[in-house]
């Protein structure tokens, strides 16, 4: 892994950006490995932070294709496998600006960096994303009963009114919701 990483740093990250799955596999099969060589590293998280090519072909299509999907959700837990949690929330971040749904793997994955982190202000952003984003409103209203659930965990409770008030503008209000209000 090292020799490769070398000649990946070599041949810059371009030789890889032909296709994001390059990209994601290469990163996966460090991520589960273990093996982090500086330079590559560093080359990652550049990408990653900067923008760059591969955010921009992994969302080329809209919504989000399963093999997009699948290739952001090995990404996310890859990067969390190498430390770069920062990055994994660089892809979170552009990919609620852009109002896409990652679909649940790579939400699970957000999650999973949300516990192992102890970030529940993160994990009520995922929470949050997963509800704007959901396909059926019986799913919306559910995710946005657990965004309510976990402010009231954090004491955050201008951000539990501001989910009710969604479920309340979108008549999504649910018995569940309506007792949560009467503990907010």
């Amino acid at each position: 892994f090292e020799a490769a990483s070398h000649e990946i740093v070599r041949r810059g990250m371009d030789y890889l950006c032909r296709a994001p799955q390059n990209i994601s596999n290469t990163v996966w099969a460090y991520g589960v490995v273990g093996v982090k060589p500086p330079a590559f590293i560093s080359m990652i998280e550049s990408l990653m932070m900067e923008g760059g090519t591969y955010y921009s072909r992994l969302t080329e299509v809209q919504p989000l294709t399963k093999s997009s999907r699948a290739q952001l959700a090995m990404m996310v837990i890859s990067l969390h496998r190498l430390g770069l949690h920062d990055c994994a929330w660089r892809l979170f971040d552009r990919i609620a600006a852009d109002g896409l749904q990652a679909g649940g793997e790579a939400y699970c994955n957000w999650l999973l960096i949300c516990g192992a982190t102890g970030n529940i202000k993160r994990e009520i952003d995922v929470w949050e994303q997963m509800a704007l984003t959901s396909h059926t409103r019986g799913l919306q209203a559910g995710v946005w009963n657990c965004v309510i659930i976990r402010c009231l965990a954090a004491g955050d409770t201008k951000r539990a009114l501001l989910a009710l008030q969604v479920l309340d503008n979108e008549r999504l209000c649910t018995p569940m919701s309506e007792h949560l209000r009467q503990r907010v």
